[in-house]
């Protein structure tokens, strides 16, 4: 790889952690809240092993995807909300 490429995937990732960080301020309370789950996020991404670029790309297709999972999970919460609230 050549500086730029990798320049170009710390960037990458460095906006997929940033990303998790903010949709963590969704999270529940009852079950750690924030600083939890920003630690969580924080040990995931430190004890993640990467030994080859299949690695990073398996690594950063599975963080993208913990990220559209807590959109649908934050998405569901709303919706169950408004259901609950409209209700007839």
């Amino acid at each position: 790889m050549d500086s730029n490429a990798d320049i170009d995937i710390i960037d990458y990732i460095r906006q997929l952690f940033k990303t998790l960080v903010y949709m963590g301020k969704d999270y529940p309370v009852d079950l750690g809240g924030y600083p939890k789950f920003i630690e969580m996020a924080k040990r995931g991404f430190r004890n993640t092993r990467v030994e080859n670029d299949h690695d990073l790309t398996q690594a950063l297709a599975k963080g993208n995807y913990i990220i559209k999972e807590l959109e649908s999970l934050y998405f569901l919460k709303k919706y169950r909300y408004l259901k609950r609230t409209y209700k007839e």
